[in-house]
């Protein structure tokens, strides 16, 4: 899984808009969409329900967010590690 998708995810989730999300992380809503299509596909789980233009979180992607975010922190933690180590400050 692309953390850059994971992020997005959590950006749709908060705004509760495809194109609102686009507008903030600077791609295309079609990329966006297309990326939220892709990540469900691999998780083998939808993350949104979709009616009428509109979009929702899915029950499971409000289960699936708060380890989402979980996890990128911990992305954070071993990228500042990782330039700490690279700058020889650890």
């Amino acid at each position: 899984m692309d953390p850059r998708v994971l992020r997005n995810f959590v950006v749709v989730a908060r705004t509760g808009s495809v194109s609102r999300a686009a507008d903030e992380v600077l791609i295309t809503q079609p990329a966006l969409s297309r990326q939220m299509q892709s990540l469900e596909a691999e998780l083998k789980v939808e993350l949104f329900e979709r009616s009428r233009g509109r979009l929702a979180v899915s029950a499971s992607g409000r289960e699936l967010l708060p380890h989402v975010v979980e996890l990128l922190a911990a992305d954070d933690r071993l990228r500042s590690v990782a330039r700490s180590l690279a700058a020889g400050r650890l």
